[in-house]
């Protein structure tokens, strides 16, 4: 089990909150995209084509509201399948939120239930030492699925991300600007002292003028042998990859999971069992 400071753990609670606001957003942008297809597209006005179509829409959701649950319970709960089921199945869960959030817009019943991890994974949450120089060596070859690292502090300093397959990213921070060089030779910077960059995605929570290009250094479609950091700066970092490593802090997290889905309305109903949702998607 990971081992971090009282102040980095999460509740099941709080878990179950994010994946609330996550499903809020998903939902959002899921049904604007859908109904631009719907209305793009010739499609039947019987019902039966509406009822499947929600049916369709509805699968959308919860997978991906399952996957943001299960990457909230990798950093969080240090990847505890028991919380995981509990956040999504208890009073108050995901279950009773979704059907909350889509009751006004759906008459459907839907359910997710029988939780279990079919696929681990190995996570890395860690605080770094400027004094040190990390190395962290995958016991095999690994495909990365969430990648992030956070400056924390103002001092004045480098730190410098890479992978063993030549990518990097190097940070220097000025004060309240972070400047960004890749190892193409771009710039770019983020107008913050502290900030939380995904490695994965190349998303950063500050204002930046940097694409995702620039800090997209992972690609989760490739396997890495290691990850690396050179850096005066204080930060920590959180990874999730399909193998276990050889850092310290290394733990157990959830890579897939099955469930079994129940989907009734007036129109259409279906159960699936044993479905298969990777937490970082892809067929990895």
């Amino acid at each position: 089990m990971v081992t971090r400071s009282n102040s980095d753990h999460r509740s099941r609670g709080q878990v179950i909150l994010v994946g609330a606001v996550a499903l809020a957003f998903i939902i959002l942008g899921i049904v604007v995209v859908f109904n631009g297809v719907l209305y793009t597209e010739t499609i039947s006005s019987s019902s039966t084509s509406q009822g499947a179509s929600h049916a369709e829409l509805a699968e959308v959701e919860l997978e991906k509201g399952v996957a943001q649950l299960g990457h909230g319970v990798n950093v969080h709960e240090g990847g505890d399948e028991n919380a995981l089921a509990d956040a999504i199945e208890n009073g108050d869960g995901f279950n009773d939120l979704y059907r909350t959030t889509t009751a006004n817009g759906r008459s459907a019943v839907t359910d997710v239930s029988d939780v279990d991890v079919v696929r681990t994974a190995g996570t890395v949450l860690s605080d770094i030492d400027p004094a040190d120089q990390d190395r962290i060596n995958f016991h095999n070859r690994a495909y990365i699925g969430h990648f992030s690292f956070e400056i924390e502090g103002s001092d004045d300093g480098e730190i410098q991300i890479g992978t063993g397959l030549g990518e990097t990213v190097t940070i220097d921070t000025y004060g309240s600007t972070l400047e960004i060089e890749t190892d193409a030779g771009d710039r770019c910077s983020v107008e913050a002292e502290e900030a939380v960059f995904d490695l994965v995605s190349g998303a950063v929570d500050a204002q930046t003028d940097c694409t995702s290009s620039d800090l997209s250094i992972i690609d989760p479609e490739q396997d890495y042998t290691e990850v690396r950091f050179d850096r005066d700066r204080i930060g920590s970092y959180d990874i999730v990859a399909t193998e276990d490593t050889n850092n310290v802090n290394s733990g157990d997290g959830i890579w897939a999971v099955s469930v079994d889905v129940t989907y009734d309305s007036n129109r259409v109903s279906y159960q699936e069992a044993d479905r298969e949702i990777e937490i970082y998607g892809g067929n990895r």
